[in-house]
């Protein structure tokens, strides 16, 4: 698996890096982005991200959730990523020690991922502090009517 970027998620003070993740799908027109998941559940991933997938092409390489405590994934994607963005001092230890070079990683706060926009989740789920984001433009679809008449007992198979 050849892997564009490796990016930690992690709560801060219970809070998600939405500008992080949004940044990081959306770069994943690219390459392949991991996102390694500490302490953080996909489903709150997805619903920072539902409505920015709608903006984007589906032909893209888009980004897989691996849980931290998943070594030979982490170990796999860190090896083969060209940066590996650390948020915390012991994915950075985890990165080396799987054969990151060490100047290919690099720490969220000082990279293109900066997180200027927090995400934090209420009890009920509900997000709140999404930044906006414009709707999908709807693409009109076009049917050309067919006239078919079939004999009795044919079939037609389009």
């Amino acid at each position: 698996m050849h892997v564009q970027n490796v990016v930690e998620i992690t709560p801060t003070d219970g809070l998600l890096p939405a500008a992080v993740i949004i940044t990081a799908y959306r770069s994943s027109r690219y390459g392949l982005v991991v996102f390694v998941l500490n302490d953080v559940a996909p489903a709150a991933i997805d619903v920072i991200l539902d409505p920015v997938v709608s903006t984007m092409p589906l032909s893209i390489p888009g980004v897989l959730y691996v849980q931290i405590s998943d070594e030979a994934r982490v170990s796999q994607a860190v090896s083969s990523a060209e940066t590996v963005y650390v948020a915390t001092e012991t994915f950075h230890d985890l990165a080396v020690g799987y054969g990151a070079s060490p100047g290919n990683i690099r720490p969220v706060g000082s990279s293109q991922y900066r997180p200027r926009k927090r995400v934090v989740f209420a009890k009920s789920g509900e997000a709140r502090g999404l930044p906006k984001m414009r709707r999908a433009p709807m693409r009109p679809v076009l049917y050309q009517a067919c006239r078919t008449q079939l004999r009795d007992g044919e079939t037609r198979h389009a």
